[in-house]
């Protein structure tokens, strides 16, 4: 495997002479968001709320845009995230290893919720808000969202579904945060790096299909003024010079800005990327005497499973175990 993604990896350094630098912001072909996973220690909850008794065969989800629960079963809990997160025409192998990673985050939400009640979630297993769960889009949602390809994809995703079922990835026996995001920078990221958590499943890995996705490398422009009040967002003044504002940031080994001082302030890449609304963390900033630039490589958080990256290994052959093992490695697909 390694010796086939060094080869694959020059090849594709030389094909980015050719992928154009497209607008930042989510396309329509792409993933839709991804998972913040905002809460990554054993338990989730506070320990204040109330949960509605487990039900064999059915996830209780959140609908938070009408504060309803649904009582869904697992099979179209599943169907309902691959819809929401990733784009419908993506291979079947990497659709599998999708519902297996949303499958995996699905039990152990409804086990942390178990066993320390979060009160925000009313008694549900968790919601379908994807900054803090998994997005989620029931079948009727999907024939809108896909309209006269519906039965076509409907068919090709539960086929997927059926082919998994019941598989979930685990680490010393249990399921693990199966954490996925939709481009890396070529390389994942480590939870540590991105949540300050020991989470020894969630290693950085090479994914080098990540840079064949023609918005891999995006743009984001500001005036100074625009820059000075985003700025202000990070409780930062700035003023004077905008090519003195420009530091040396220091980085992970997969590219993540972990540390830049803006003004006086020390600042994370990820708190950079929330106050400009940056598709990832991992940049360089510029300025080229009217403008400032973020160039940003990736899209999402960049721990776990690029998805990207695992339909380009679909593509090359790899089986969604493969795919799992490669994005979650010391787990087991039991």
């Amino acid at each position: 495997m390694k010796n086939i993604y060094t080869i694959m990896a020059v090849i594709m350094l030389l094909c980015m002479l050719t992928i154009p630098l497209l607008a930042v912001g989510p396309k329509g072909t792409k993933t839709s968001s991804e998972i913040q996973f905002p809460t990554v220690s054993t338990s989730s909850g506070t320990g204040t709320g109330t949960t509605i008794p487990v039900k064999a065969g059915y996830f209780h989800v959140l609908n938070v845009k009408t504060d309803t629960i649904l009582e869904i079963s697992e099979t179209d809990y599943v169907f309902g995230v691959v819809a929401s997160e990733l784009p419908a025409s993506f291979e079947p192998e990497c659709i599998k290893a999708q519902a297996v990673a949303a499958y995996t985050v699905a039990l152990l939400r409804r086990s942390e919720q178990s066993s320390s009640p979060d009160a925000s979630l009313k008694g549900a297993d968790l919601s379908n808000d994807p900054s803090k769960d998994q997005g989620f889009i029931t079948r009727e949602e999907a024939k809108t969202k896909w309209g006269s390809n519906y039965e076509t994809y409907a068919k090709k995703i539960d086929s997927a579904i059926a082919t998994v079922k019941g598989k979930v990835i685990k680490y010393n026996g249990k399921p693990i945060l199966a954490a996925y995001h939709a481009i890396s920078g070529g390389k994942t990221e480590l939870a540590s790096v991105v949540w300050n958590a020991n989470m020894p499943y969630l290693k950085a890995v090479d994914s080098v299909g990540d840079l064949l996705a023609p918005d891999y490398l995006t743009k984001a422009n500001f005036t100074p003024e625009q820059f000075i009040e985003n700025a202000k967002k990070l409780g930062v003044t700035l003023s004077g010079d905008p090519k003195a504002w420009l530091k040396e940031p220091k980085r992970s080994a997969s590219g993540t800005v972990t540390q830049y001082i803006l003004g006086t302030k020390t600042l994370t890449g990820q708190q950079i990327r929330s106050a400009f609304s940056l598709r990832s963390a991992n940049f360089d900033l510029t300025y080229d005497g009217t403008k400032l630039i973020f160039s940003v490589r990736g899209y999402g958080h960049g721990v776990g499973m690029s998805q990207y990256g695992a339909n380009y290994m679909a593509k090359q052959g790899s089986s969604y175990l493969e795919i799992l093992k490669w994005y979650y490695p010391d787990c087991e697909i039991a």
